[in-house]
């Protein structure tokens, strides 16, 4: 608080808008994506009678639910990752690494010629 102030309790609240607001989009587009195809691979149709069991109706909501989460861990994951590495930096002296800087250091650390050997 001394350091940065005010701005320093809410930094990253930007970026936590902006990837978590995608996030539920695409986790709540892809769970009814997936339970609707996991209703119709049963036999579910929109103009037959039967009534789905307590336990196909959790399964199916469970099922889509893992898909929905997998696909949602999957993209959002490195954005949330250069996030947390914002949040967490201390000042060097030169100011703030800025948001491409922070993304790019890890793709260069992955992608250099000895990075299996730096592991």
């Amino acid at each position: 608080m001394r350091s940065e102030g005010l701005y320093g309790i809410y930094r990253g609240f930007g970026l936590t808008t902006l990837i978590q607001s995608p996030a539920s989009a695409l986790w709540w587009g892809t769970y009814g994506a997936a339970q609707y195809t996991i209703w119709r691979s049963l036999g579910y149709r929109d103009d037959i009678e039967k009534k789905p069991s307590s336990i196909e109706m959790v399964s199916v909501q469970a099922s889509a639910g893992l898909v929905a989460g997998a696909l949602s861990l999957v993209v959002t994951t490195p954005i949330d990752t250069v996030k947390t590495r914002l949040q967490v930096m201390d000042n060097y002296g030169d100011g703030r690494p800025s948001i491409t800087k922070t993304a790019m250091t890890p793709l260069a650390y992955f992608y250099s010629p000895n990075f299996p050997l730096k592991l």
